[in-house]
This record gives structure tokens, sequence and C-alpha cells, in this order.
């Protein structure tokens, strides 16, 4: 129905069964480009090869741009939940040590060398996995 196909579509994928081969075309515009396109074909010799081969190859590189551009948004999107995912990882990296130097703090621990030197040496972890957060966080 073309009725139908005007109202809904913005863009059409067209398969077409040649003689000697197979092709696939792009319409960016919906029914109205592939109207024209069947009067150009339509109206063209079958001598006109060149001109047939010129359409492909531009419809090939349209295509090609589509695709190119959805995997690069792809690829951002994916990095922003990485980005994301990182910062989320970092704050809970810095809560947990400043609630361990808040520990350190309470005078239930200022006589207690061996558990001092224990909450230092998870803050020194702690800063070590800090660290190497940052540095992923930085690629982004």
């Amino acid at each position: 129905d073309r009725y139908f196909v005007k109202k809904i579509s913005n863009k059409i994928l067209y398969f077409e069964k040649g003689i000697n081969d197979n092709n696939t075309r792009f319409f960016e515009f919906g029914y109205e480009d592939y109207e024209k396109y069947i009067d150009e074909k339509e109206s063209i010799d079958e001598n006109d090869d060149d001109i047939i081969k010129e359409k492909n190859e531009v419809s090939d590189k349209e295509i090609l741009k589509s695709e190119l551009s959805f995997e690069k948004s792809k690829q951002k999107k994916k990095d922003e939940r990485k980005k994301q995912k990182l910062e989320e990882e970092i704050t809970a990296i810095e809560l947990k040590i400043d609630n361990l130097q808040k520990e350190m703090m309470k005078d239930d621990y200022k006589s207690d060398f061996k558990k001092l030197s224990e909450m230092q040496g998870e803050i020194a972890r702690f800063n070590e996995e800090l660290e190497k957060k940052y540095e992923e966080w930085g690629q982004y």
C-alpha cells in the first residue's frame, strides 16, 4: 500500500534482483526518493550501466556513512557508561577512605598501634586503587 508506506516511512531499504547481480539500495528520503529512482530507471537504456554503477556507489557511500555514524554513537554511549561507572567507583573508594580516617580519630584506637597500622595499610591500598581509577577515568 503506497499511501501507508508514504505515511510511516522516512527511509527505505530496497532489495533488487538483477540479471547479473543483486543490489541493495538505501533511499534516505523515503518513498518519494524511491519513486524518483524507479522513474529514472525506466527512462535509462540498458546501455547506461555506468550511470547505474555511479548511483550504486553514491548509495553505498551513504549507507557506509550511516553505519559509521551508528558505530561512533554506540561507542560513545559505551564510553559514557564506563565513565559513569568509574565515577561511582571513585566516589565509593573516597567514602571508604574518609570513613577509615574518621575511625582512626576515635579515642578507642589512640593506643592500639596494631589496629592503627592496619587501618593505615587499608587507606594506602585504597589510595593506590583510587589512583588507578583516576588514570582510567582520565582516558575518557
